[in-house]
């Protein structure tokens, strides 16, 4: 499946940037998009996501045997484990962690695998929609709310809602989101990746964004929604770093091999 693939990022009011990128592609038209976001607030945050999308690239590229699905999750165990050997073996490395959400497309069909609260949003005739699961405490609270309808989270403080349920921390993970069934991608879909600083921008923004130029290129899109998250000047604004994969043809007539 064709495609044209971009990112970029923007350090906002922090010190360092933790968040982390890798864009793989294959000649026939296979991609794996990683994006890990370093804890802020937490000791080496940069190693961390550093760690986690190096040892998770290595992993998927060495299992090229496994079903996709398997492939994802082996290298999301695979860098759980790398975070702990690196935790274990420097003091100042304690308590570090990061998200991680990385997609897989292959013979036009998407999987993926994420922990924590990083978003993967597809635009598709016009609409965004976020694909996978926020580890985020308000979102968690709110999918186990009972009855239908209520929100057990919703007296929680804005501050204590945004706060992580689960991110890769060199130990066990409880909450994975990595879908059974792929989803199947068409011409002119387009998928982000963002670490959460990118929504300081809403939806409705991405989607106006993308809207905006249906011919405009992955680059002039993340360009755009950097450009955008930068004039909200927040005073905490968080790194901001978004990947744009546009479907730019349909898939091959001939399937194509690993």
């Amino acid at each position: 499946m064709p495609a044209d693939i971009a990112w970029g990022q923007m350090q906002g009011r922090r010190e360092r940037q933790q968040d982390r990128v890798a864009c793989l592609t294959w000649p026939n038209d296979c991609h794996l998009l990683i994006l890990a976001d370093g804890m802020g607030g937490h000791a080496s945050g940069d190693v961390a996501s550093s760690t986690v999308v190096d040892s998770f690239r290595r992993t998927y590229l060495e299992r090229a045997s496994l079903s996709q699905r398997d492939r994802l999750l082996g290298a999301l165990q695979e860098a759980n484990y790398a975070l702990f050997d690196r935790i274990q073996s420097d003091p100042d490395c304690v308590g570090m962690g990061t998200t991680v959400v990385a997609v897989a497309i292959n013979r036009g069909e998407l999987l993926w695998v994420s922990v924590g609260d990083s978003p993967l949003w597809l635009f598709r005739e016009g609409a965004l929609r976020r694909l996978n699961k926020n580890h985020s405490v308000g979102s968690v609270l709110d999918e186990r709310a009972a009855p239908p309808g209520a929100s057990l989270g919703a007296a929680l403080l804005a501050a204590s809602r945004s706060e992580l349920a689960e991110a890769v921390l060199g130990r066990e993970i409880e909450l994975v989101d990595a879908p059974h069934v792929p989803l199947e991608l068409a011409c002119g879909d387009i998928l982000l990746l963002g670490s959460d600083g990118v929504e300081t921008c809403s939806d409705e923004d991405l989607a106006a964004l993308a809207s905006a130029d249906a011919s405009a290129s992955s680059e002039s899109l993340v360009d755009c929604i950097l450009r955008e998250v930068a004039a909200r000047d927040r005073p905490r604004q968080d790194n901001a770093t978004v990947i744009a994969f546009r479907v730019t043809g349909p898939e091959p007539a001939v399937a194509p091999g690993r």
